[in-house]
C-alpha cells in the first residue's frame, strides 16, 4: 500500500490516504508507475506555488512600505 506524503510547507494530514493496486500485470504496473510519476508532479507544483505566493507576499510588503514613505 501506498500513502500519499504531504509538501513539506502543506499542513499535515495524519489521515493516510490508501492506493492499493494489484501488480499481477503489465498495464498495472505502468499504471501505478503514472500514477506515481503524477504524485511527484503535483507536490513539485505545490512547492513552486507556495514559493510564488510568498514571493507575491513579499512583494506587496515592499508596495506598502513604500507607499508609507
Amino acid at each position: 500500500m501506498t500513502t500519499l506524503k504531504p509538501s513539506s510547507d502543506q499542513p499535515k494530514n495524519d489521515t493516510p490516504i490508501p492506493q492499493k493496486l494489484d501488480l499481477d500485470c503489465t498495464e498495472c504496473t505502468r499504471l501505478n508507475n503514472q500514477i506515481d510519476s503524477l504524485k511527484t508532479k503535483v507536490i513539485s507544483l505545490q512547492d513552486e506555488l507556495v514559493a510564488a505566493q510568498k514571493k507575491i507576499i513579499a512583494y506587496q510588503d515592499l508596495i506598502v512600505e513604500s507607499q508609507k514613505k
